[in-house]
């Protein structure tokens, strides 16, 4: 024994050294890995709920996403998208959106229409018809012709891209012609032409129509 200790305190300090021991060994076996554990575990599930966070926002954007393209599909169907290439309606729904602008003159003809690849629309078994359409004008002013642009975007059936528009000065404006539109003889101090390609879809039993015009 220690010279000076007692057996008793002797027996104390080992069994304490023992005891720290023992808790050394939990401590480093076993509590510092289950924290380990317990950490890894806590970083899975607060990836996997982030994970859950940008999902969700993900799919509101899909869905928001989705309304727009829905509104859109909707708009192409109500002017007509889906539908064969009615030449005579075409032309007809043109006149009207023509005298509502105010212009003095506009000829519209077709080339003919041809089928443009699409794998979307095969897979539907459907086509995409597009038609080269060229409108030769005479007006007292571009403002109307560019007008006349806009309504056929906006409303003409189908799907318009306007591809050129050419216009010139006709006639210099003078006190004459001031007199002459006064009285309701209107001259054309504007002529020129503009072009489009006109797109529909449709049935893949239909063909491209032939080219026409007014």
């Amino acid at each position: 024994m220690v010279k000076g200790l007692s057996n008793k305190v002797v027996y104390f300090i080992l069994a304490l050294l023992a005891f720290a021991g023992g808790a050394g060994y939990v401590v480093y076996d076993y509590v510092i890995p289950e924290r380990e554990q317990v950490e890894q575990q806590l970083a899975t599930t607060k990836s996997a709920v982030q994970a859950k966070y940008d999902e969700v926002a993900r799919m509101k954007e899909e869905f928001v996403l989705l309304q727009s393209q829905l509104r859109t599909f909707k708009d192409l169907e109500a002017r007509g998208f889906f539908n064969d290439q009615d030449r005579a309606t075409a032309i007809e729904n043109f006149s009207k959106l023509s005298t509502r602008v105010g212009i003095l003159k506009a000829k519209l003809k077709f080339d003919a229409g041809a089928v443009v690849p699409n794998d979307m629309a095969d897979q539907a078994s459907q086509i995409v018809v597009k038609s080269r359409g060229t409108v030769d004008i005479e007006s007292l002013d571009d403002v109307d012709v560019y007008s006349l642009v806009k309504f056929m975007q906006e409303r003409f059936p189908g799907s318009v891209d306007i591809t050129k528009v050419s216009l010139e000065r006709a006639e210099a404006l003078n006190a004459a012609m001031l007199r002459q539109i006064g009285s309701g003889k209107p001259v054309p101090l504007i002529r020129g032409d503009f072009q489009f390609d006109w797109r529909t879809m449709t049935s893949s039993n239909s063909s491209a129509p032939a080219a026409g015009g007014k």
